[in-house]
């Protein structure tokens, strides 16, 4: 993940008591409970890129050979592989 769990933990804070304060939503329950529903969805969201990052990684597999010979650039098939799998599957990142 990109985030450290603290820094998830920060900011899924600083969300709840922003939201709440603007009074943006309407939550009747603790604000804990929000704080915590919040981390739970950025930290899902990150693992979907994480995932989608792995995937990548095998899909590079198939161009080690390509790769170790300098024929092509590591960091831009990457990309190209994961904007692809990005736009394919209507994920946002």
């Amino acid at each position: 993940m990109r985030l450290s769990k603290e820094m998830i933990k920060i900011v899924s804070n600083k969300l709840a008591r922003s939201l709440l304060e603007e009074e943006l939503i309407i939550f009747t329950e603790e604000t804990s409970k929000l704080e915590e529903f919040l981390n739970n969805i950025i930290t899902d969201d990150l693992r979907v890129e994480d995932r989608l990052n792995e995937e990548v990684k095998n899909i590079m597999d198939s161009y080690s050979k390509e790769i170790d010979r300098g024929n092509v650039d590591y960091r831009e098939i990457f990309t190209m592989i994961k904007r692809k799998l990005v736009r394919e599957r209507d994920l946002v990142l």
